[in-house]
């Protein structure tokens, strides 16, 4: 019994020197500095409902901030070996380095924090020793709020009643500071040049028609929708289609009528006979002019 207690207390004086070598040369430390050398890359930011296949929209004036629709986001990246635990700014909120090398963190903000925010990510290692030199920025807007509605200049009423021959209508009109694009009819995708906008919609003769318009912002929030209603009467062009002598009073045998040379009709002229020379019947005393409408 002896000889096997001193047999253990051997075994246990080697484990103790092997550990104590392990903590002297440098892989495993618990001061505030990690000797593990390590990295982590931010491959994408994206709003945490949309998932990882959402193409993440980047203002590249803005120190490639990204911008976030709505108050969730994930933020995905690589990190190398040694690194074991990745926080966030000075948050509790942590992100664990999986065995793969990827990362991911999630947070939800409240309303009140919309806006800019700068995110700092740290590495540590197993023990929770800051790694030198393993930090990744990364500049995000978050942005549950959408855009104001379009605003219509021209036409200046709703409905609009469009007279005349030209089918296509120039819609003009003004967005906030905010919008980086606009929808129209048939999800017609309009660029707004500074605040202002203009669409060409397309009338049908004698319809009322609806055209809604919606803005984007950067990070995809969309505003309430706009709608111009148009009916389009266009310009008729009523012409008597009989002959005519120059003179109110018809009689029997005159001759000299010339029937009218262009009957008006939307959308162009159509041309008619223009014959003259035309001799009244004897017999035959009034002539009787249909008006058409073209």
């Amino acid at each position: 019994m002896l000889k096997s207690f001193v047999r253990n207390i051997l075994t246990l004086i080697t484990l103790t020197a092997s550990v104590t070598a392990c903590v002297k040369g440098g892989q495993i430390s618990s001061s505030g500095s990690s000797s593990e050398t390590g990295a982590i890359t931010v491959t994408l930011v994206y709003p945490t409902a949309s998932g990882a296949s959402w193409s993440p929209i980047i203002d590249t004036n803005d120190n490639n901030r990204y911008h976030i629709k709505g108050l969730n986001l994930t933020i995905a990246g690589i990190c190398s070996r040694g690194v074991s635990k990745i926080m966030v700014n000075a948050y509790t909120e942590t992100a664990t380095c999986q065995g793969d090398g990827s990362f991911t963190f999630s947070k939800t903000y409240l309303s009140g924090a919309q806006g800019d925010i700068t995110l700092t990510l740290t590495a540590y290692d197993s023990s929770d020793a800051l790694i030198s030199g393993s930090t990744a920025t990364t500049y995000v807007r978050i942005d549950a709020t959408a855009p104001s509605a379009p605003v219509i200049s021209t036409p200046s009423g709703s409905p609009y009643e469009h007279s005349g021959s030209d089918a296509v209508f120039q819609i003009l009109g003004s967005v906030s500071t905010d919008t980086v694009k606009l929808t129209g009819p048939g999800g017609v995708t309009i660029t707004p040049s500074g605040t202002s906008w203009s669409h060409d919609v397309t009338l049908t003769p004698g319809s009322t028609l609806d055209f809604t318009f919606y803005s984007y912002d950067l990070a995809g929030n969309q505003s309430a929708g706009t709608t111009q209603t148009i009916e389009w009467s266009p310009n008729i062009s009523l012409k008597a289609a009989g002959a005519f002598p120059g003179s109110s009073t018809i009689t029997d045998g005159v001759s000299g009528f010339k029937l009218e040379a262009a009957i008006i009709a939307y959308p162009g002229s159509v041309n008619d006979n223009g014959a003259s020379g035309m001799t009244l019947q004897t017999g035959f005393n009034y002539i009787t002019n249909s008006v058409r409408a073209n």
